[in-house]
C-alpha cells in the first residue's frame, strides 16, 4: 500500500464514520454501526498500512493510522453512548426530558431556579449512567495507545513517543490591538495511569524533567508549570500597562 491509496482509503472511511454521526446524532437513525465501517476499511488497521505511514515519513499520518486502531477498539463504546443519548431521560420536577433536549430547555426557560434544578438532575444522570461508560472508554483507548506507541518505540517516530501540550491565550482591546501569548509543557506518555488529582490525560502525562504524572503533583507544583499559566502570565505585562 502507497501513502496515496493510504490518505484514499481514509478520506473514504472518514466520510462514512461522519455520515453516521451525523445520522445518529440527528436522530434519523436508531443506531450506529461504526464497527461496521472500520470492518470494511480492514485494510487500514493492517501493519501495512503503518508500514505505509511510516515511509511517508510524516509524524501525523503515523499518529492518524494510530488512531484509526484505537479508533476501531472504542467503536463499540462510541455506538453504546450515542444510544445512551437517544434513550436517556431526566426527571425533574414530576417531568421527564429527553436527554437530547435539556440544552434546549435550559435556554428557554426563564425560572433560574427550574434551570439550576434540571442541570443539577443532568449532571446526576450523566455521573451514574454515562460517566462509567466514558472512563471504559478512556481506559481501553488510553490502553491501546499505549500499547501501539511502546510497541513502535524502535521506530523512534517523536510525535507518538514525546508531547506537547499548548495553550494559546489571547487579548483583544477595545482599539483593536491584538495580543497573543503561548504557552507549552513538554512531556511523555506512560503506560499505567498515576495519581488522582487533575482530569484527562493527568494521569499517563509526565511532564519533562519529572517522574511524577501531573495527577501526582499539587496544584501550586503544577500551576508553576503549567501550559496554560504560562500563557496567561505572558500577557500579564500587556493587561497591568492596560490598567496602570
Amino acid at each position: 500500500m502507497t501513502p496515496a491509496e493510504l490518505i484514499q482509503l481514509g478520506e473514504a472511511m472518514h466520510r462514512e464514520l461522519g455520515r453516521e454521526y451525523y445520522l445518529t446524532g440527528a436522530g434519523l437513525k436508531r443506531e450506529a454501526t461504526f464497527q461496521t465501517i472500520y470492518d470494511k476499511y480492514a485494510a487500514l488497521l493492517t501493519g501495512d498500512a503503518l508500514a505505509a505511514a511510516r515511509a511517508a515519513c510524516s509524524g501525523p499520518v503515523v499518529e492518524w493510522i494510530v488512531g484509526v486502531r484505537a479508533g476501531r477498539l472504542v467503536a463499540p463504546l462510541e455506538e453504546r453512548q450515542l444510544a445512551w443519548e437517544q434513550s436517556a431521560v431526566v426527571q425533574v420536577a414530576g417531568r421527564a426530558v429527553p436527554y437530547l433536549r435539556v440544552p434546549i430547555e435550559l435556554s428557554n426557560e426563564p425560572d433560574r431556579a427550574a434551570r439550576l434544578a434540571l442541570d443539577r438532575e443532568r449532571a446526576q444522570l450523566v455521573a451514574d449512567q454515562l460517566n462509567p461508560l466514558r472512563r471504559e472508554w478512556f481506559l481501553r483507548e488510553h490502553a491501546a495507545l499505549a500499547g501501539f506507541i511502546l510497541g513502535g518505540a524502535a521506530h523512534r517516530v517523536p510525535v507518538l513517543l514525546d508531547g506537547v501540550i499548548a495553550c494559546a491565550a489571547a487579548l483583544v482591546l477595545p482599539s483593536g490591538r491584538e495580543h497573543v501569548s503561548e504557552g507549552t509543557l513538554r512531556g511523555y506518555l506512560i503506560r499505567e495511569p498515576r495519581g488522582s488529582g487533575g482530569f484527562g490525560y493527568d494521569p499517563i502525562f509526565v511532564p519533562e524533567g519529572g517522574e511524577r504524572t501531573t495527577a501526582e503533583l499539587s496544584a501550586a507544583e503544577k500551576d508553576a508549570i503549567s501550559h496554560r499559566g504560562r500563557a496567561f502570565r505572558g500577557l500579564a505585562p500587556v493587561i497591568a500597562a492596560v490598567v496602570c
